[in-house]
């Protein structure tokens, strides 16, 4: 890796190296602080390769929405529900055997919220929308309004 850490170009050989190397780590979901890292090159030799190489890019691009996918699988699991196999070793009657376990998750209220709310947000939608339409009209009614004195009242107190 060292002979192209020198050169800011890529050889076809390199090239096919370092995209098969990207993939790989971006499937671990590694940043591309650490991928630069790990391929011993600067992050503004890794924006380079990024601008110039469509191999670079594209390999990039795949991972990302692989990523985006197994996140959206996961959560739709999580939404519907779902069954976990393991096995454990268990200790019975002094005897160690192998016990298979088969746990079942519901369904989480949260993640079907948020994947309606993500996927047909339309339909799915909590914030209301209130469209008016017609016209507004202010009606003056002359009988309405009552007459008010010039001078206050004074109350009588004589009358105490």
């Amino acid at each position: 890796m060292e002979e192209y850490v020198r050169h800011k170009e890529l050889t076809k050989k390199h090239l096919k190296s370092v995209v098969s190397k990207l993939e790989e780590m971006t499937a671990e979901g590694k940043t591309i602080e650490e991928a630069a890292a790990e391929l011993g090159i600067a992050v503004s030799t890794f924006y380079f390769w990024n601008k110039k190489y469509p191999e670079i890019k594209n390999a990039l691009k795949l991972a990302r929405e692989f990523r985006t996918q197994a996140v959206i699988q996961a959560a739709f699991k999580r939404a519907i529900g779902y069954k976990s196999y393991e096995v454990r070793k268990e200790k019975i009657a002094g005897i160690i055997k192998e016990v298979s376990i088969i746990k079942e998750i519901p369904p989480d209220m949260t993640a079907i919220s948020f994947l309606l709310k993500n996927i047909s947000p339309n339909e799915w939608n909590e914030k209301l929308q209130v469209e008016e339409q017609g016209q507004l009209q202010l009606v003056y009614d002359s009988h309405a309004i009552i007459d008010v004195p010039e001078k206050p009242i004074e109350n009588d107190s004589s009358t105490d």
